[in-house]
């Protein structure tokens, strides 16, 4: 009868711990699912943002490649001109101005020359009165240069050496 006892004492302990052991192994399991899936999450926002990130930069660098003049307005005057990291050329202009017409492609061929060390932008000053009244232009095309936001030279009209005069205007400040 004692190792009856004995025997029935010893069962129950390897059953306790045995199944102490199960829930414990159970419970282990449990989490490491739980914690594969926040991993495989996490992984999947990190990618979700590093493609956006990237998109961002191939439009920018199209952007960049095109390096064309950007369009500004009153509303993002402040931000595409006056917070410009780099010197901003502002071509104030208006779509029935001939002369505007004439300078628009030495705009373009300047904005792809001085690409990354210039900002072009082009301000119709039909759209963008309040912009145009602040700084004073009377007539059309005037060029502003601006650096650290504050206009730093000025052109009036389409000169004959037009092309050579932006370039003198522009190369003190780059």
């Amino acid at each position: 009868m004692k190792k009856v006892l004995i025997f029935t004492g010893v069962l129950c302990i390897i059953l306790v711990l045995g199944c102490g052991k199960v829930s414990n192994e159970n419970v282990s399991v449990k989490q490491i699912k739980q914690n594969a899936g926040i991993e495989k999450d996490a992984g999947k926002s990190k990618e979700r943002l590093s493609v956006k990130v990237n998109n961002l930069k191939q439009e920018r660098n199209l952007e960049m490649e095109e390096a064309k003049p950007i369009s500004a307005s009153d509303e993002n005057f402040e931000i595409e001109v006056i917070q410009s990291d780099i010197p901003v050329l502002v071509d104030f202009w208006a779509p029935w101005c001939g002369p505007c017409h004439m300078a628009a492609p030495v705009l373009e061929k300047i904005a792809h020359e001085y690409q990354g060390r210039l900002k072009v932008c082009k301000l119709n000053v039909d759209e963008g009165r309040q912009t145009a009244m602040k700084y004073g232009i009377r007539s059309i095309p005037t060029l502003n240069l601006y650096v650290n936001g504050e206009v730093v030279d000025q052109i009036i009209g389409v000169t004959q050496s037009y092309e050579s005069d932006l370039k003198r205007m522009i190369e003190p400040h780059i």
